[in-house]
């Protein structure tokens, strides 16, 4: 029905309205809005678990930071209103900007997001930061995972002592070489079709 770039940038209008948002009350009520449409759309791909473990991982953020504003430092620790209130507002518009985006991007190819990118008004580091977060943080996920399937196979087992930081330590060190060699193979998959990066502005 959209185009992606008209996907694109009504995400990234709608994420700045969204965060300029003061009112508790409305920003519930979009992210719930928001959340129902989401959990809709994954549930008819057939993603509706993956969908509420990532709402759930997304969300123990969230009560770090919830607990860590509920209360303030006044000769002893005292229960602040305000700052539980704030950490309230915030966590709302975290949800509500995340699953806005979700919903609006989620089948944008990285392809087509870095086409989108290429405009002459949009300054070449920005571009050049978001192919970075594109290109390692998805081939460090999916390494991670690699890497993890493997140990487990090897009938590995976490816990507190030298050969768990031993393993980990090499997980670390293979994941990172990894995702190099893949991130090179990647780099020259984009100049063949036209990426450039000493695009001028």
């Amino acid at each position: 029905m959209f185009s992606p770039s008209q996907r694109f940038y009504s995400a990234l209008f709608l994420a700045l309205g969204f965060s300029s948002l003061s009112s508790l009350s409305l920003t519930l009520i979009l992210c719930l809005l928001f959340l129902a449409f989401f959990l809709y759309q994954k549930y008819q791909q057939n993603q509706l678990i993956s969908a509420l473990r990532f709402l759930f991982l997304f969300n123990l953020f969230s009560l770090l930071l919830w607990l860590s504003m509920r209360y303030e430092w006044h000769n002893g620790w005292h229960y602040a209103k305000e700052g539980e209130h704030l950490a309230f507002l915030l966590i709302a518009k975290m949800n509500l900007i995340t699953i806005m985006i979700r919903v609006l991007l989620q089948d944008l190819s990285e392809l087509q997001l870095l086409q989108i990118l290429q405009r002459p008004w949009i300054p070449a580091k920005f571009t050049h930061l978001a192919l970075l977060t594109l290109r390692y943080i998805k081939i460090l996920a999916e390494t991670n995972r690699t890497l993890e399937r493997a140990m487990q196979a090897r009938g590995f087992q976490a816990g507190c002592n030298k050969r768990t930081i031993y393993v980990i330590s090499q997980r670390v060190t293979l994941l990172l070489i990894h995702a190099l060699y893949k991130a090179e193979n990647i780099d020259k998959a984009l100049r063949a079709r036209g990426f450039c990066y000493d695009k001028s502005n």
